[in-house]
């Protein structure tokens, strides 16, 4: 059993919708400084082998990994430094005004350390300027997703579907597959369940 903001989900829930959840309170133009302030801040990010395998046309500008068509992962995880909302997101989700404060997100790219003991810890941003498409695929942890800017359609186990409007969290079981779609760019977070957390999903693109 898994708590969100005072709502308790059981194991066997696949995904659970939450209209209007936190409003992001931003628009466009906050989105392209933060893109522009990720492409010009240095990384030492390398793809591992299996990252090479699985997004061999991928391309990284200072802290932001660009696939095929404009879809933009940036590598910072510490967002809630970036917009406004997110510190007050996450404290509503955890139910801890601490978790902001937490060394999670003072590592490296794929370096881990929590000290706040919540729950719910942000992974990053995914950014999309196109029609891009995410193959159904499962995730080593569950997530919770949070629309921040346009709209994203996720859709479980190819059959239920959830139309993401910006303020909207969807929470997603691990056990559950996710595809997702959007008719327009788009800005979405993505949360993890960390204790759960063994590895990373594979977002797999295609045209």
């Amino acid at each position: 059993m898994i708590n969100i903001s005072d709502t308790y989900i059981e194991d066997n829930i696949d995904a659970l919708y939450f209209k209007d959840f936190h409003n992001p309170r931003m628009d466009w133009n906050d989105v392209i400084n933060f893109i522009y302030e990720q492409a010009v801040t240095p990384s030492n990010y390398k793809q591992n082998d299996e990252e090479k395998k699985s997004h061999y046309a991928q391309q990284t500008y200072g802290s932001l990994k660009i696939q095929p068509d404009l879809y933009v992962v940036p590598l910072a995880r510490d967002i809630h430094k970036f917009f406004n909302s997110v510190p007050f997101l996450m404290e509503k989700i955890n139910n801890d005004p601490k978790i902001n404060e937490c060394k999670y997100y003072d590592g490296d790219y794929n370096q881990f350390q929590c000290n706040c003991g919540s729950l719910w810890h942000i992974q990053g941003l995914r950014f999309s300027l196109t029609d891009v498409v995410i193959n159904h695929h499962q995730d080593p942890c569950d997530v919770l997703v949070w629309q921040m800017v346009g709209k994203s359609y996720w859709t479980i186990n190819k059959k239920d579907e959830y139309v993401l409007s910006p303020g909207d969290l969807l929470y997603v079981n691990k056990n559950a597959t996710h595809g997702i779609r959007q008719d327009g760019p788009r800005l979405t977070m993505i949360i993890d369940a960390i204790w759960q957390k063994t590895g990373y999903g594979k977002d797999l693109v295609k045209n």
